[in-house]
């Protein structure tokens, strides 16, 4: 299976997480919760998955709502 480069943002806790997943949704940016990569330590064990071009608009979208991450994460998956 060929990596590609994608943005991965964890999270410190679940609603934090569920928080983003819901408001990625309703801003159409493409992506999905997966379980926090092994190379990553954070609080809820998960992150959110999309591709690099987004990551200004995740920037955005999780700074209006106030959403703390523990990181974003540039990782081959």
């Amino acid at each position: 299976m060929r990596k590609t480069l994608k943005l991965i943002v964890a999270f410190p806790t679940t609603t934090y997480a569920l928080k983003a997943e819901y408001l990625c949704k309703e801003q159409k940016i493409p992506g999905r919760l997966i379980p926090i990569p092994r190379q990553i330590s954070a609080g809820c064990g998960f992150a959110w998955c999309t591709d690099i071009e987004h990551k200004d608009c995740m920037h955005t979208v999780l700074s209006q709502a106030q959403i703390t991450t523990d990181g974003i994460y540039e990782m081959l998956l």
